[in-house]
């Protein structure tokens, strides 16, 4: 109906301010030892709420760094479809990739996808290069 619609939108609109909010803690002056950032970074990817897996995937994405890939590429199996959408789509921009995940397809969709993306890095992952712009274009680590 239209009234719970606009509830759960409402529920969408205060769950990722209170996400900009854990943001705001991760971006601190002057700047984190990116080791501790990305532990952070880390420690958001693992929570119970959705809300904080999806902030932890749009702050890998702003790394660029390549260790994030394969973070990535994991966090296509989170049981979140919103949080497997948004991991997919930074796939896409780090990469220029596209496998054909679909977040919300049925889970033997999704894994056939995965393994695809699996083996492309597995491939290339040595070769890896942040796209300019990105938070990691100097790093080259590798997961």
């Amino acid at each position: 109906t239209p009234a719970r619609l606009e509830e759960f939108v409402e529920q969408l609109k205060r769950e990722f301010q209170q996400a900009s909010g854990r943001e705001f803690v991760l971006r601190q002056e002057p700047p984190l030892p990116a080791e501790v950032r990305f532990s952070r970074i880390l420690n958001l990817l693992n929570r119970k709420d959705w809300s904080e897996r999806h902030l932890a995937v749009r702050l890998l994405e702003r790394s660029g760094e390549a260790r994030a890939i394969a973070l990535l590429i994991q966090t296509l199996g989170d049981r979140n479809g919103w949080v497997r959408e948004r991991a997919a789509e930074a796939l896409k921009t780090l990469t220029g990739q596209d496998f054909g995940f679909d977040a919300f397809a049925p889970p033997s969709h999704r894994r056939r996808a995965v393994r695809r993306w699996q083996a492309w890095w597995q491939a290339n992952r040595l070769s890896y290069v942040a796209p300019k712009g990105s938070a990691g274009r100097q790093s080259r680590k590798t997961s």
